[in-house]
């Protein structure tokens, strides 16, 4: 039968009466998404060209929160249309390659290959007719970021960790001055740390004097309690790191010590807490533990990155350890948010320590894979982002300048390095549009530091200068917002060149130190943004 992969076309026979249960990797290989999010699929000309197939209309393809959501399939009727799309688009690619025979492989043909073809086209039409029916776990060949299932944006980077907001109806445009300022909350003290929201709660997080603090609010700006976990940070930029989570009725948070705290959602009050550090034998790091964590079902899940663990799973209602993963010898914890993602039945932890990248089995905590990454200060700051059986990684040091795409490994199947570049991206983060990531960089060299986007299958880079200087990405309804270290916030229309400004205010009086470090947020159609001991928000509903 005929197999199209990538960058060469192949004969083989031998996999004929198996096509059906090869098809799904085969799906994965002739489908390529365009930059909009949707897919196209090519045929290979006979110079081993690509042969771009128009894809045609199909509604089912629209991205939106219940379907296949920037490179995340959930598990419903959307996201089966999504995949049923996808064989359509694998068996029609198969059989136009079985009719055209222009290829110099298949130019001679012979009553053998007649007969391959004849089955292929069988099987052609027999996925066409299962397209009608849902697909079982068996077929899904990427991976998907398994969502919170907490309503609103209950953890750093939202629900499915992506810093992608699903929200429609938000303004396309912003006058002069920015959207209406709705709030302001004064008084949340020293951070860096993002507000995370969900059923008509705020919480938010400040270093106060020698305390670490933890905000309540209501979504109108009312403040509801003020609690405390541990010590405040004393050393290199002062202030608080790790954003709450949200989950039922609890709050969790990890100080820049170490220090694991569960609370009442609606009181403060403590219900457990674990010095992560003290009990798994590891080394706080240059910049204090910046471990915004993930609660799943069960499960708190940690990297305290210790002589006696890598990763850590705590039940949720009581702290006790259920499960730790094997440590790494000579590494310690880093900077960047973790991802828990699916591939059938299996889910994986994945994450970094101060020296690699790892995932984990997250039900057993099996150490997966490790790919190594050295860098200086243990600064992997930006958190992993997922792109189908792929995950993009960069660290922050001139020094050892590199950002790179990582293929997932499995039990038995190690992970590989797929592309790398010279640049290092810091901890405003990445965010995903169809075929390109769009953050902030500074290029090997340490010059022309700015907003720019990335081409997923190639790794080049593009300048936007439509915004100068560094800052925190956040993507919504077609537009990426942006937020500097200055205190400028920017609304982008991204465009086949880059992007262009849709909108710019300034946040009232910024300070000068150029370290307003917090994400952007957006909940039920207002922007949240933070400037140390203030947190305005904004109304952007169109």
């Amino acid at each position: 039968m005929v197999f199209l992969h990538r960058d060469f076309l192949c004969w083989n026979s031998s996999h004929c009466s198996s096509m059906y249960s090869k098809l799904s990797k085969t799906i994965s290989l002739i489908t390529r998404r365009s930059p909009d999010g949707g897919s196209r699929r090519s045929l290979l000309t006979p110079d081993g060209g690509p042969r771009p197939v128009s894809r045609g209309p199909r509604v089912a393809n629209q991205e939106h929160y219940a379907g296949y959501i920037a490179g995340s399939r959930a598990s419903t009727f959307a996201g089966m249309l999504r995949e049923h799309d996808r064989c359509t688009d694998a068996a029609c690619a198969l059989s136009a390659a079985c009719d055209t025979l222009e290829h110099p492989l298949l130019r001679k043909e012979t009553p053998v290959h007649r007969q391959h073809r004849n089955r292929c086209r069988l099987c052609s039409a027999l996925v066409l007719a299962c397209a009608a029916f849902p697909l079982g776990a068996a077929d899904v060949v990427d991976f998907e970021v398994i969502a919170s299932e907490q309503p609103g944006w209950p953890r750093f980077g939202g629900p499915f960790r992506d810093s992608v907001s699903r929200e429609t109806g938000l303004l396309q445009t912003w006058i002069e001055g920015g959207p209406r300022l709705v709030w302001t909350a004064e008084g949340i003290d020293k951070g860096y740390s993002s507000p995370v929201i969900s059923k008509g709660m705020l919480y938010i997080t400040g270093d106060a004097g020698d305390e670490l603090a933890i905000h309540a609010f209501t979504v109108d700006g009312a403040r509801k309690w003020r609690t405390t976990n541990g010590k405040s940070w004393k050393g290199s930029y002062p202030g608080a790191r790790a954003s709450c989570v949200i989950d039922g009725d609890a709050v969790y948070h990890v100080n820049t010590h170490g220090r694991v705290a569960c609370l009442d959602a609606a009181t403060g009050e403590e219900r457990w807490a674990v010095d992560v550090l003290e009990r798994f034998d590891a080394k706080n790091i240059t910049w204090g533990i910046t471990d915004n964590m993930i609660v799943d079902s069960t499960h708190v899940l940690v990297t305290p990155a210790g002589e006696k663990a890598l990763a850590v799973a705590l039940d949720k209602k009581t702290g006790d350890v259920r499960w730790t993963s094997p440590a790494l010898p000579g590494e310690t914890a880093t900077y960047a948010a973790p991802l828990l993602v699916r591939r059938g039945d299996s889910r994986q932890y994945i994450g970094c320590a101060s020296a690699s990248v790892f995932g984990v089995d997250a039900d057993t905590g099996a150490l997966l894979w490790t790919v190594p990454q050295p860098v200086e200060k243990s600064v992997i700051m930006m958190a992993p982002v997922l792109y189908g059986d792929s995950v993009f990684v960069g660290n922050a040091t001139p020094e050892k300048a590199e950002f790179f795409r990582v293929r997932i490994g499995a039990k038995d199947v190690p992970a590989e390095k797929v592309w790398s570049n010279a640049c290092w991206a810091v901890h405003g983060g990445l965010v995903r549009a169809g075929d390109r990531l769009f953050g902030a960089y500074i290029p090997a060299g340490g010059k022309a530091r700015g907003l720019y986007s990335i081409d997923i299958p190639s790794g080049a880079l593009t300048a936007i200068p439509a915004v100068p200087g560094m800052g925190a990405s956040l993507f919504a309804d077609g537009r990426l917002y942006y937020l500097t270290e200055e205190g400028i916030a920017a609304l982008i229309k991204p465009t086949e060149t880059g992007g262009e400004l849709a909108g710019r205010f300034d946040l009232p009086k910024p300070p000068k130190t150029k370290d307003i470090w917090a994400h952007p947020v957006i909940c039920d159609k207002r922007l949240y943004l933070r400037c140390h001991d203030k947190l305005y928000c904004y109304d952007i509903g169109a």
